[in-house]
C-alpha cells in the first residue's frame, strides 16, 4: 500500500543527502525495475506497445501526498468494475476486447519515449496498442479524458505478503511465516502458494492504490 508515497520519501531523503536521483529514476523502482526483478518486464513495468495495459490514472503527481489513484486497469479492464465489487483474477474476454484511449494525459512511459505531454495511449485486446504525443482519429474507442492528470505504468510490489497476512497482530490470519518444531530444526521446504488467499480483502485495497501485480512469499528470512 501507498507505494508511491513510499518511494517520494525515499527520493527526497535521497536528494537531501546530496545524491543524484531523478524523477524518472525513481519511478523505476515501483515499475520497470521491479518488472524485471520478478522477470515479467516483457509483459508489465513500462508502457509500450504490446504490453498489458496495466495503468494508473493519477489526480495529480503520483509522489504528492494528495495524489490519488483515480482509475486503475489491468489487462485494459477498469478496477473496480462496479461499486463495491472486486476482481481478484479472472478477466473475461469480452472486457478486454474493447478498444479504449486515455487522452491528454501526462505520460511516464518508463521507455527512451520518457515523460510526454498531453499524450495519448491507445488500448486494444487488454494492451497497449500505441503511445502517441498528438491525438489521431479516436472513432470506435472509448475516449477517457485525463487532462490535467498522469497516467503511469501499473505499480509492482517485488516483496510482499499479499494473500498471506490479513492482520499480523493476529497468528490465524498471518501464513507469512514459521515457527521451528520443536522436534526438528530441519523440514520440507515452505511453499506459500497453498496458503495464498486470492479473496483477502488487502488485494483490493492494494490494488485501488494503483498496485498491479505483485511477488507474494513469506517474510521470515534467515541468513548464515
Amino acid at each position: 500500500q501507498r507505494l508511491n508515497q513510499e518511494a517520494a520519501k525515499a527520493w527526497s531523503d535521497g536528494k537531501r543527502a546530496g545524491i543524484d536521483i531523478s524523477e524518472a529514476d525513481a519511478w523505476t523502482w515501483l515499475t520497470s525495475n521491479a518488472a524485471k526483478s520478478l522477470g515479467i518486464f516483457d509483459k508489465t513495468g513500462s508502457i509500450e506497445v504490446g504490453k498489458q495495459a496495466d495503468l494508473v490514472l493519477w489526480s495529480e503527481n503520483p509522489f504528492s501526498t494528495y495524489a490519488q489513484a483515480n482509475k486503475v486497469y489491468i489487462d485494459g479492464v477498469k478496477y473496480p468494475k462496479q461499486r463495491g465489487l472486486y476482481y481478484s483474477a479472472g478477466i473475461k474476454d469480452e472486457d478486454k476486447n474493447l478498444l479504449k484511449v486515455i487522452v491528454d494525459a501526462t505520460v511516464h512511459t518508463m521507455t527512451e519515449q520518457g515523460t510526454l505531454q498531453n499524450a495519448t495511449i491507445l488500448i486494444k485486446d487488454g494492451k497497449i496498442q500505441t503511445v502517441l504525443a498528438q491525438r489521431p482519429d479516436l472513432t470506435g474507442y472509448e475516449v477517457i479524458e485525463a487532462k490535467g492528470k498522469v497516467v503511469t505504468p501499473g505499480l509492482i510490489g517485488a516483496f510482499t505478503s499479499l494473500g498471506l497476512v490479513e492482520v499480523s497482530s493476529s497468528a490465524g490470519t498471518v501464513d507469512s511465516s514459521y515457527d521451528k518444531s520443536a522436534i526438528s530444526s530441519t523440514g520440507a521446504a515452505l511453499d506459500v502458494a497453498y496458503a495464498i488467499n486470492p479473496h483477502s480483502s488487502l488485494m483490493a485495497v492494494s490494488r485501488i492504490e494503483g498496485v498491479t501485480s505483485a511477488a507474494t512469499t513469506r517474510h521470515q528470512l534467515t541468513c548464515y
